[in-house]
């Protein structure tokens, strides 16, 4: 498939906006109807990488069907693996094109393709329509994100440039290309220093390209079909699969004004859509959702809400993150904290961010994301029980010689490691491990 080279692994990923409980919010804010998020149903993610996304869903939603599909063996290899680890038997991760992945997968009730669009060229993309019109069941719902114009009209033209200058069109090993191109950038950086001035997102791709990885600069500067897309042309694709634009992945992205100054908010409400919105906001990259038109849930979405309060929230309670849909109540804090296979072994992952640790909430249906610090402590405590967390979390930072600043030294032995954590153990367990209860992380 063209666009996606397979002897390149690109790094592990979480993409929250993905969730079914997420593209469920979306059409509440919409008054749009969607596919039912607390009982079962069928996920596909298409161009799913090493698929640790859709493994987290699979664990937050246990009750649910989920496939991840992508061309290169070895993420679907990787995804199998972490499946295995986290004991998930109802993910499936098949190394497919979208034309197979059409005739081997069921009917689904939400498909997602986080960048996918941006970076395949026509053929794939007749498949992933040809995909959605076959396998998406009435009141469905679909996630494309995708680079956007006009904010990427500057990354675009630099792009035209390297093509004329033979920079994507190229044999040579990666390593070779990327210094082709550093010194191509150099040269026209010299001859006209102000040519990224005023496109705050062309200057940054340029100023990042020297510390990016091999993969990242193949796939987000040499990838031969990139492109960026308006709103409109992707809309019009979407259309011709039988889907209508429900909105905003971004949910502040969905109130009126979409947090514009007044003058560009009443611009906006006068008329022109999406594209007044995206030539004032000059995004990047867009998050959209589309809907199959069918029959919505029979039961209305239910909320947790994190200031601890009842019934159902405003918009704008939604929009900022306040609530999110339940997806199951949670589990009454009693006996010891247990984690899931899948939660044990995410804890050790670093994903995205290095100090973040991600780990599946089966009562919000998504990721709950973690600082190294308190994912440290739940698994201590998880797997000492009362009592033993300071003790265990002390042998453990020892082992992996790492210490804690404390009166002016820092302290590494195992027993001045376990007074020190002891106050942090007893706050936790009375603060933080009560909340990760109630969102469906700990058991």
């Amino acid at each position: 498939m063209a666009g996606y080279p397979t002897g390149v692994a690109y790094p592990a990923t979480h993409q929250p906006r993905i969730a079914p409980a997420h593209l469920a919010a979306v059409a509440w804010l919409a008054g749009a109807g969607h596919p039912a998020i607390d009982r079962p149903y069928r996920f596909c993610e298409l161009g799913s990488g090493t698929g640790f996304t859709t493994n987290l869903l699979a664990a937050a939603n246990p009750f649910a069907e989920f496939h991840a599909v992508d061309f290169n063996p070895a993420h679907v290899a990787e995804g199998r693996r972490l499946a295995e680890a986290g004991a998930l038997p109802n993910v499936r991760h098949h190394a497919l094109d979208f034309a197979a992945a059409r005739a081997a997968l069921p009917d689904l009730d939400f498909v997602a393709l986080h960048g996918v669009w941006t970076w395949v060229d026509d053929a794939a993309r007749r498949d992933v329509l040809a995909f959605l019109a076959e396998r998406l069941r009435p009141g469905g719902l679909v996630y494309v994100s995708y680079t956007a114009r006009p904010g990427m009209d500057g990354v675009a033209a630099l792009r035209g440039a390297m093509a004329a200058a033979g920079l994507l069109a190229d044999d040579r090993p990666p390593p070779e290309r990327l210094a082709r191109l550093a010194g191509w950038l150099a040269r026209l950086r010299a001859a006209q220093p102000e040519f990224a001035e005023g496109d705050p997102t062309l200057a940054a791709y340029v100023e990042a390209l020297p510390a990016m990885d091999e993969a990242g600069a193949l796939h987000d500067l040499l990838a031969p079909d990139w492109r960026a897309e308006f709103h409109g042309s992707v809309r019009a694709a979407m259309a011709t699969a039988g889907l209508d634009w429900v909105g905003d992945a971004d949910l502040a992205m969905n109130l009126p004004g979409a947090g514009l100054p007044p003058a560009q908010a009443a611009l906006l409400a006068a008329g022109g859509g999406e594209a007044v919105k995206d030539l004032l906001l000059r995004r990047a990259f867009r998050r959209d959702v589309y809907r199959r038109p069918g029959p919505a849930a029979a039961t209305p979405l239910r909320w947790f809400r994190k200031d601890g309060g009842a019934g159902e929230p405003t918009a704008e309670v939604v929009a900022a993150g306040g609530a999110v849909p339940l997806v199951a109540a949670p589990s009454p804090p009693a006996g010891l904290p247990r984690l899931s296979p899948f939660n044990r072994t995410t804890l050790e992952l670093g994903i995205g961010r290095e100090d973040a640790r991600i780990v599946a909430g089966t009562t919000i249906g998504g990721g709950v994301v973690l600082d190294r610090t308190t994912a440290y402590l739940l698994s201590a405590v998880a797997a000492a029980g009362p009592g033993g967390g300071a003790r265990m979390m002390a042998c453990r930072l020892a082992a992996e010689g790492r210490g804690i600043s404390a009166g002016g030294r820092t302290v590494t032995d195992p027993a001045g490691l376990e007074h020190l954590i002891a106050p942090r153990i007893a706050q936790f367990e009375a603060t933080d491990l009560p909340r990760l209860r109630r969102l469906g992380a700990v058991a």
